[in-house]
């Protein structure tokens, strides 16, 4: 009997043992049959897989009746059952629609993009290197339906503002979470984001420092449907960014690439100005005024404000405003060592970026280091890790809005017979500032020479995650990651400056440091041959830790010792900390059957240190259902591929740290020797709740004839309510406002997107796709008897307008003063016949856009490809702030109109008396500006070619003997030209504003955007 089991035990360990066993194989491409090294393949529903080599090998144990996988990112998922223990070679295609590819979803779990039951657009890493945008950000403008971007006119390394599917809070942040390495990273702006026009600067946003060629793809996860389990940060959406790693090679891959631009600005983002009249008053020459409202050019000799030049020739000078603009460059040069086996990874690269903007003196410097390494240290346990170093420096960036440090408004309303060389001279003699006008403008070249403007940021990201297979269903990992950075600001204004007149010295240090820690427990199983199960269960703790220590001090004891002990007159000497920390538990759970439907359910509830303790916690949930269409129907045989998904989701959120307390703010200004301070609230907050967005979503997307066609439709309607406001209180309660929960904002609409390949043939494809986008935002309450809430006010401009949200009205609504009229429509004048302004507000238009898109178009010819994106929006309105004060000075092309002969105005008095006036074209336009907003509404609907990228590939022919194994070339433009643009919008950019807060739609002397022109060079050893 012993016997007969001993060979029973031995016949079954031989089936098991030829059941079991490691299958090999190779992996290419379908359309070169080039293999493809860094597949990944893996055992269906374990934890179990590898990558192929180099050569697009793989070595794999299963079993038989085991299903592999092999995933590709821009490939079509291949599902092989295991049949015979022998090799198995495939071939993968390229995903022509992406609807089969493998793309990162929250907490950097990986999702077949089938299976999602609600909208993600993956943006690949060469969208950002190749025609590429100093700031990342700017680069997906007109690639995701749905996304919004607006670039702040402040010179280099200036902050991006995007928004996914409109604005959703009133007061708080609008802009989704970024997340690296499935580390969330700080994108807080370093800028002076207050509501108001006065002496703005922007230093950049925290996303402007990652570096383009580091970045292997980019996913956009629009509203809380998609980005539910990364917490109240992801209301808005989360971009979710992968940077790249090492891949298998037989030795060390090199890359290389170098890329270089030049940016030019051109007349049509230049103001259109008059050339007959030049600086004066009432047609008269006056050397004490920067108005231009003297006489007639006519080439006699006047009075110079140039101290080394007695007289000059009075003459228009068409171009002294583009004169005065350098040719701006920058030059970017990536150095990336790569290997890997089938084990272990590595990848170093070093990125250096050195760029001279057009405003003269305006010059930053980069350098990006970043190491990620990934090992198996044996069948359970594996490490990744990375650090990311950015070390830059910018100098000379130009102030924003109203501020005699803005060296656009000064030169913008020069006069026009000023000779823009004779401004370099900007020091006299005796050291005082020779200026252009005595007014409280400067000589721009003071500022970009003389006074020290200057920043610096040195920040560490990095990352740690051990991940432990437990069994072929279970594995687990933990992860710790730190984004730390410190900013440093240093301001020194020189004695003779305009608004400091003896001199300002100013010094800031910023340090922000977010730490994240989180554990993940995954487990996939497939539980029957139609069923598979795939939950997930974590948590997080994350902390936050902010230090700004500054000092402000007017006068120089002795000149240009820039110390605060230098200082004569210590204004404000301050150090001010803030701690923060969430603490969260999640999970989530996915049930595909026979991969035809897919039910996702999730959950997540966050403890946050801001809020009261009585509501320190909330919950919320979501859901989503995809249902393959033609794989549960019989679909007609043109139908190549159709998804219905839909979801709903719930998202908190919370407020700033300190916030529900009494704060009290020490300011920079003295009364009678005294310090001041500021009090915001009447009392502690202790019943503010967390604000809550609820969304609902559907979709459908479907590829017909073969996927040559495809498109993507979605609806959603979202609404954050309990909104928590900083509501504005009167004057007369003594404090500035107070933090309350009220308000609901609602956000609906729609996005669409539809592409295919015309053309398809060996040699040449055709790839064109267009996005459509269509917001609406309304603001259905406030809080309590609140009817409207300030987001920007524009003092003392076009008649003195704002940027409010309206209850039961638009978010982003343009109010100001319409022409004062009588019941009986007659103008409301003053008795000499000038403007007055009306009595009461109105509501004169709305910044956001009714529709946004692109348009991309892409030809591949043999080793030639062309590629050029048309993006556009239409509707919408801007407050041309910039025209107003153009207009005011005598300056703008508009003033000419009743120079000779004035304006016949007609109308009443205030008393209803009739006004029957002959006033000067001064008088006319000042008093219009000063008074009257809706000249200066304008349409902010333009179209124009984003970018246009011609590329080469070295055919592998002439490159097979050499040490390369890829060469590329391209010739790339950006912000080529304006196909379409309103009359009133001929000369400015309507997608560049002056703040990257929540008061949008206002142009006020921004630095111009100009047109952008490069090469890129791309070598692979």
């Amino acid at each position: 009997m012993r016997v007969y089991l001993l060979l029973i035990f031995a016949f079954l360990s031989t089936c098991l043992a030829a059941q079991q066993s490691a299958i090999t194989g190779t992996v290419v491409s379908c359309e070169d049959k080039a293999t493809l090294p860094g597949v990944s393949v893996s055992i269906k529903g374990t934890s179990t897989g590898t990558i192929t080599d180099i050569d697009g090998k793989y070595s794999l144990t299963a079993n038989v009746g085991d299903v592999v996988v092999f995933s590709f990112v821009g490939m079509l998922t291949e599902e092989i059952p295991v049949e015979t223990i022998s090799a198995i070679d495939v071939s993968l295609c390229q995903d022509l629609i992406s609807l089969g590819e493998v793309v990162i979803t929250a907490l950097g779990i990986s999702r077949e993009k089938k299976s999602l039951g609600y909208s993600v657009t993956d943006v690949k890493g060469e969208e950002f290197s190749q025609n590429r945008d100093k700031n990342i950000v700017s680069s997906l403008s007109g690639k995701v339906a749905g996304v919004q971007v607006t670039q702040v006119g402040g010179g280099l390394g200036s902050s991006s503002r995007l928004v996914i599917r409109g604005n959703t809070s009133i007061t708080g942040n609008n802009q989704p979470l970024y997340v690296i390495d499935g580390i969330p990273v700080n994108n807080s702006s370093y800028a002076d984001n207050g509501s108001g026009i006065w002496d703005r600067k922007d230093n950049g946003s925290g996303i402007s420092d990652i570096n383009p060629d580091d970045i292997e793809s980019m996913t956009v996860l629009k509203g809380p449907n998609a980005a539910a389990l990364y917490g109240s940060r992801a209301a808005n959406g989360a971009i979710i960014i992968v940077t790249k790693s090492g891949k298998a090679s037989k030795g060390i891959g090199i890359e290389f690439s170098s890329s270089t631009t030049i940016d030019k600005i051109t007349n049509s983002v230049l103001p259109k100005y008059q050339n007959e009249y030049g600086r004066g008053i009432n047609n008269v020459y006056d050397l004490n005024t920067g108005m231009s409202w003297g006489p007639k050019f006519d080439g006699s000799n006047q009075a110079s404000w140039n101290s080394y030049k007695p007289t000059l020739t009075y003459s228009s000078q068409k171009d002294n405003v583009k004169d005065y603009f350098d040719m701006g460059y920058s030059t970017t040069n990536t150095v990336a060592l790569s290997k890997g086996t089938e084990t272990s990874s590595i990848r170093f690269s070093y990125t250096n970026l050195k760029a001279s903007g057009i405003i003269p003196n305006n010059d930053q410097k980069r350098h990006s280091f970043n190491l990620r390494a990934t090992t198996k240290l044996n069948d359970k346990i594996s490490f990744d890790a990375k650090v990311n170093y950015i070390t830059q420096e910018i100098s000379g960036r130009t102030w924003l809005g109203n501020s005699a440090n803005n060296v656009i408004q000064s030169l913008f309303l020069m006069p026009r017979e000023t000779v823009t060389e004779e401004m370099k001279q900007y020091q006299n003699v005796d050291g005082t500032q020779n200026r252009p006008t005595l007014t409280h403008f400067m000589n721009p070249y003071w500022v970009n020479n003389y006074d020290i403007n200057k920043d610096s940021r040195d920040r560490l990201i990095g990352m740690a995650k051990l991940d432990y297979k437990l069994t072929t269903s279970l594995s687990a990992f933990i992860r710790i990651g730190t984004d730390y950075s410190v900013t440093k600001t240093e301001e020194y204004n020189q004695p003779e400056h305009v608004q400091f007149p003896d001199g300002r010295l100013q010094d800031r240090s910023i340090t922000n440091t977010e730490s994240n820690f989180d554990f993940l427990l995954k487990y996939n199983k497939d539980l029957t041959e139609s069923l598979n199960l795939m939950v997930n269960a974590g948590g997080n703790i994350r902390y936050e830790q902010g230090l700004s220590q500054g000092y402000l001090g007017l006068g120089y004891k002795t000149p240009e010792i820039y110390s605060i002990t230098n200082a004569e007159n210590i204004q404000s000497n301050d150090d001010v900390s803030s701690e923060k920390m969430v603490q969260s538990l999640y999970g989530s759970a996915t049930a595909s059957y026979r991969s035809v439907v897919y039910v996702d359910v999730t959950a997540r509830n966050d403890w946050s240190s801001t809020l009261p303790k009585d509501n320190l916690s909330y919950f919320y949930p979501s859901a989503t259902l995809s249902l393959i269409l033609t794989e549960a129907l019989s679909l007609p045989e043109a139908i190549s591929f159709a998804k219905l998904r839909g979801g709903w989701a719930k998202v908190g959120n919370d407020t700033d740290p300190y916030s529900i307390w009494k704060n009290v703010q020490n300011q920079s200004y003295q009364y009678n020797g005294l310090a001041l301070s500021d009090v915001d609230f009447i009392d502690e907050i202790t019943g503010l709740k967390p604000e809550i967005t609820k969304s609902l979503e559907f979709g459908l997307n479907a590829s017909i004839l073969d996927n040559t066609i495809y498109f993507d439709f979605t609806y959603y309607n979202s609404a954050t309510e309990n909104q928590i406001i900083r509501a504005q209180l009167p004057a007369t309660t003594a404090y500035a406002n107070r933090l309350v929960n009220g308000g609901l904002v609602r956000n609906k609409g729609i996005e669409f997107l539809i592409g295919g390949y015309p053309v398809k043939t060996k040699d040449f494809t055709w790839d064109i796709s267009l996005n459509l986008a269509k917001n609406e935002t309304k603001v259905e309450e406030l809080y309590a008897d609140l009817t409207t809430q300030t987001l920007g006010a524009v003092q003392n401009v076009a008649g003195g307008a704002k940027i409010v949200t309206t209850a039961k009205g638009g978010y982003g609504d343009i109010v100001g003063y319409d022409y004062n009229t009588d019941d009986n429509g007659n103008l409301i004048l003053n008795d000499n016949g000038t403007f007055i302004k009306s009595s009461e507000e109105v509501l004169l238009g709305n910044v956001n856009p009714k529709l946004t898109g692109g348009l991309t178009n892409k030809f591949d010819y043999k080793n030639f490809s062309l590629k050029f994106l048309i993006d556009f929006r239409i509707g919408g309105d801007i407050l041309a702030g910039t025209n107003s004060e153009l207009m005011a000075y005598g300056l703008s092309e508009e003033s000419l109109e009743g120079r000779e002969s004035g304006f016949q105005m007609t109308g009443v008095n205030v008393d209803g008396n009739p006004v029957n006036a002959n006033i000067t074209a001064q008088d006319y336009y000042g008093s219009l500006a000063a008074n009257v907003t809706t000249p200066f509404i304008v349409d902010a609907t333009n179209f124009r070619l984003r970018e246009l990228a011609l590329t080469f590939k070295l055919p592998a022919k002439f490159i097979e003997k050499t040490i390369f194994q890829k060469a590329t070339f391209s010739l790339t433009g950006r912000n080529l030209f304006f196909l379409y643009r309103d009359a009133d919008a001929k000369h400015f950019d309507p997608e560049v504003t002056y703040s990257s807060s929540n008061s949008q739609g206002v142009t006020y002397f921004d630095i111009p955007t100009p047109t952008t022109f490069g090469f890129n060079l791309n070598l692979t050893f």
